[in-house]
Parts: structure tokens; C-alpha cells; sequence
């Protein structure tokens, strides 16, 4: 009898236990599950219930329970409502904090316990829930690319990596580009360039960025340079059609060239960021960006690097062709009779996440 019993008890504990599992799965899957309740009212007069994931370059981007995540044109959009929490940018760089209320015809009301701004949503350029998880706030794209050229052997292989995230107070990215040319009867030709970059976001559309960059380009003379660099840049510009930036600072790099001794050189430097989106589908984005580097330590050594792309989108917003260009100048390479000039194109595919 008495075993009988404490076989009944076993039975009865693992039944609750079963029981109890159960239950907690599925209220953990009732927490996972958040409800969509933000609702957007499109100028044509369509009602999207939904939840809001960002507005980021003049596209609002929702998930919904029907078609999953999609895109809408911020311009098309008449009304936001939505309890949860965001950081709302305008084109001033003000940002305000606080939970979307509807407050007319292309208003919306930012609601905290502080104030109730109410903005033009046209003002409106960067929206982003404040309750993200570290991997939701991630962001970036993988792109890569090749050709070939029977008729002079030349084969040319790219690719190209960013991942960053950003955070009210400041903003942080790491990126790889490489290009490796390969001909007959040459040894190949590597260049590549690494980089991680963090950005103070300051008030009145003020940043301070600081950079390390890794780079290789024996076609310039060098097998290896590092570099880090300290500046302090201003946006002047930002819509939901272009962005216009500009940064002054300066930086150090160790050069170890192809052949001679390693060097290490100051230089001031200045960079200009332009760039310009459209929003109807395929979707395309024009950027540039200039650096000039002219040096301290050595007087009268110039380096400039630019770099122009068009991207445009394919099949659906998350996939993209590019076409980039690129020319790296130095007017003093730290190698006798290198190249002064490293000039190229490239065609890649990418995705964007």
C-alpha cells in the first residue's frame, strides 16, 4: 500500500508539474506575442492597425498580423497613433520622447509627463521605439560583387559589410570593404578597409565621431596603415529627401609601406557627406563622400578619398543593386614609384536588415 501510494504521489506531482509548464509556455508565448494596437491613417483614408518599427529616411516601416512587414511612404501618411514609447527627431534635430497621439490633419502629439509637443508630420525624420532589445536596434547590409573580362583577363571580386545601431545619446558602426583584382601573369591586387566608428550625438544636430581605420593597398604603397581620427561635424541638412554633413578633425596613422620603413604621420581632416533617397518603389539612394587628408607632419603630402554610389532597390525593399566609385589619391605614397592614384568601379548585390 504504501508504495502504491507514493507511486499515485509521483504520478500527481509530474501531472502538475506538466500542468504548470504548460501554463507558463503559454503565457510566456502570450508576453512574446505584443499586440499590435498602433493604428496609421493614410491620406487616401485607409486605417492600418499595426505596430510601428521605425521611420527612418522618409519610410515608415509596421508589421501587422495580415501581410507582415511592410513599408509605407511617410509623405502618404496623415494620422499616427500609438501608446508605446519612441524618440521622435525633427529636421531642427530637437528630439522628443513620449507616446504618439493624434492632433489633426498631418499632426501628431508626443504625450509624456513633461510635455505634449504637438508636430507637423512632414517635420518628422527619425522615429524609433525606445523599448527595443539589442538586436532590434541593429542595422546593416552585405553586399557582394564580380566581373570578368575575357579579352584582357582581368577578374575583379568584391564585398562589402556594415552592421551599427543607435541609441539616443549616440550612434556606433563597424564596416568592411574589400576588392581583390586578379589578372594573368600578375600578382593579384588586394584592397580593403576596415572601420569602426562611434558617434556622440550632440544637441542642435551637432556630433562628435571617432574613427579607427585598418586599411591595404599595396597599389598605393603601403601593405598596412592604422588609423585613428577625432573630429566634431555638424548636420546641416536632414529631410526625408537628403542629408548634408560635414566634419573637421584630426588624426594619426602608422604606415608600414611596401618597402622602407614604417611611418607615422599627422593630418587634419575633413569630410563631406551627401545624400540623396527617393521613395517610390525600386527605391533609390544617391550618396557621396569626400575626405581630404592633408598632412602635418609632412609638409605638402595630400591624400583624398572619395567615393560615390547609387543603390536601388529589387524585388522588395531588402534587396538591392549598387554601383559604386572610388578613387583613392596620395600625393606623396610612402613607397618610391607607387601609384599615385587607385581608381575603380564596382557592380554588387546586397541585402539590407
Amino acid at each position: 500500500m504504501l508504495i502504491r501510494r507514493r507511486s499515485q504521489a509521483g504520478t500527481g506531482t509530474r501531472a502538475i508539474a506538466a500542468l504548470t509548464l504548460a501554463s507558463c509556455l503559454g503565457c510566456a508565448g502570450v508576453v512574446s506575442a505584443k499586440p499590435k494596437t498602433d493604428v496609421i491613417v493614410l491620406k487616401n483614408g485607409d486605417r492600418v492597425t499595426c505596430e510601428i518599427k521605425s521611420v527612418e529616411r522618409g519610410i515608415l516601416k509596421v508589421s501587422t498580423d495580415d501581410m507582415g512587414t511592410i513599408s509605407i511612404e511617410w509623405q502618404k501618411v496623415a494620422a499616427v497613433t500609438s501608446a508605446a514609447q519612441f524618440e521622435v527627431e525633427i529636421a531642427t534635430g530637437d528630439r522628443f520622447y513620449g507616446s504618439l497621439a493624434a492632433a489633426g490633419a498631418d499632426r501628431v502629439a508626443v504625450v509624456s509627463d513633461i510635455a505634449q509637443p504637438v508636430l507637423d508630420l512632414p517635420s518628422i525624420i527619425r522615429l524609433a521605439p525606445l523599448e527595443r532589445s539589442f538586436w532590434q536596434r541593429l542595422y546593416g547590409n552585405v553586399g557582394a560583387g564580380g566581373s570578368f573580362t575575357q579579352s584582357s583577363g582581368i577578374a575583379q571580386g568584391s564585398f562589402n559589410f556594415l552592421l551599427g545601431a543607435r541609441r539616443p545619446a549616440f550612434e556606433w558602426q563597424t564596416s568592411l570593404d574589400t576588392t581583390v583584382t586578379i589578372q594573368e601573369q600578375e600578382p593579384p591586387s588586394n584592397r580593403y578597409t576596415g572601420q569602426v566608428v562611434y558617434t556622440r550625438l550632440l544637441r542642435n544636430r551637432w556630433i562628435v565621431p571617432g574613427s579607427l581605420t585598418v586599411e591595404q593597398n599595396k597599389d598605393l604603397g603601403f601593405t598596412l596603415r592604422t588609423t585613428g581620427a577625432l573630429g566634431i561635424g555638424r548636420t546641416l541638412v536632414q529631410s526625408n529627401r537628403s542629408l548634408l554633413r560635414v566634419v573637421g578633425g584630426l588624426d594619426a596613422s602608422r604606415e608600414i609601406p611596401v618597402d622602407g620603413e614604417t611611418v607615422t604621420n599627422i593630418e587634419a581632416v575633413f569630410t563631406f557627406d551627401y545624400e540623396f533617397f527617393t521613395y517610390d518603389f525600386p527605391k533609390t539612394d544617391f550618396t557621396t563622400q569626400l575626405t581630404a587628408f592633408p598632412s602635418l607632419s609632412d609638409l605638402g603630402r595630400f591624400r583624398f578619398n572619395s567615393n560615390v554610389q547609387v543603390t536601388r532597390d529589387l524585388f522588395t525593399s531588402d534587396f538591392y543593386v549598387a554601383v559604386t566609385l572610388y578613387d583613392d589619391y596620395d600625393s606623396r605614397p610612402p613607397t618610391v614609384d607607387a601609384s599615385t592614384n587607385d581608381v575603380g568601379v564596382t557592380f554588387s548585390l546586397g541585402w539590407k536588415f
